[in-house]
């Protein structure tokens, strides 16, 4: 049965390597355009010839070569089965019927095609969507420190938050500064506040004078004006033993309504996802699952 025609859908964030491709291909993409559905099939078929080409070997075509991230696979090795995993899985095998204002359903029909044109074996995994972060991680178990902040209507088990770590300048900081250094990190995640799960983790942040958490609380509920509004929780992580006071300086000096969990004396970097779970020890720390990447782009 051929794939049903895509739905054309407005743009709303573009990544610079999709500009990189539908630049090579002709297609002029901007913020808020309506993709049509021949645009799509064009930016789709163009990444499937070319993670194609990728799994049999030495890309030839520049495309190709533009988007590869690591080294040439060796074309002496018989490729046994071939497995997807993430939100273009679930259509690729079918699982999946929502449209999500992306070019994900477009992209798995073409990769399907290429595939099953190539004579390359196709296998469906059990775990699809989430199998990524579980297929090429490790995982520790770590205890927050006891001078955590946990407002006492936040919901337990927190799963999967992405870690954001803002650079925070030395020097004197005003909450215009942690602001700032907030959004450039959330910038360079590019994470939606307010929509997408984050933690934020902070490394050496704050000084514990009053003034200092003052301007850093102040900083923070600045930098995140959608989840302020919206009533979500605020999550942050301390590597020093700050996290009860950045809480409650936060809750008394902004006047938000917004539940905290303010955790410290766990390290955190970039690339990292957490699970928290149930305070423990008469509800003064929680446990805290860090799931970090096997790899890193160099």
């Amino acid at each position: 049965m051929p794939a049903a025609k895509p739905a054309p859908f407005t743009r709303v964030r573009l990544e610079e390597t999709g500009r990189k491709v539908a630049e090579r291909l002709g297609i002029k993409l901007s913020i808020g355009q309506r993709i049509d559905a021949d645009a799509q099939k064009r930016l789709a078929s163009s990444l499937a010839e070319s993670l194609v080409e990728a799994l049999q070997g030495t890309p030839k075509s520049d495309m190709a070569k533009m988007l590869m991230m690591t080294s040439p696979l060796d074309a002496t090795e018989r490729i046994d089965e071939l497995a997807f995993s993430g939100g273009v899985a679930e259509y690729i095998y079918e699982t999946e019927t929502q449209e999500f204002n992306d070019l994900g359903r477009s992209l798995a029909d073409a990769i399907r095609a290429k595939v099953t044109e190539s004579g390359m074996p196709l296998h469906e995994p059990e775990h699809k969507i989430r199998a990524t972060v579980i297929g090429a991680g490790q995982s520790s178990l770590q205890v927050s420190g006891s001078t955590t902040f946990l407002s006492a209507g936040l919901k337990y088990p927190l799963r999967n938050l992405p870690v954001v770590v803002p650079h925070i300048p030395q020097g004197k900081q005003t909450s215009e500064k942690i602001k700032r250094s907030i959004l450039k990190a959330l910038e360079r995640f590019d994470i939606q506040e307010g929509l997408d799960p984050l933690i934020l983790a902070f490394k050496d942040a704050v000084r514990p004078s009053y003034e200092n958490l003052t301007s850093f609380s102040e900083g923070v509920v600045a930098a995140l004006p959608t989840t302020v509004r919206t009533g979500k929780s605020i999550l942050m992580c301390f590597d020093t033993d700050i996290g009860n006071s950045v809480g409650n300086v936060m809750k008394r000096e902004t006047g938000i309504k917004n539940e905290i969990l303010s955790i410290d004396e766990i390290s955190l970097d970039e690339g990292d996802f957490v699970d928290i779970g149930e305070p423990i020890i008469e509800g003064v720390v929680v446990p805290v699952v860090v799931k970090t990447l096997v790899f890193s782009r160099e």
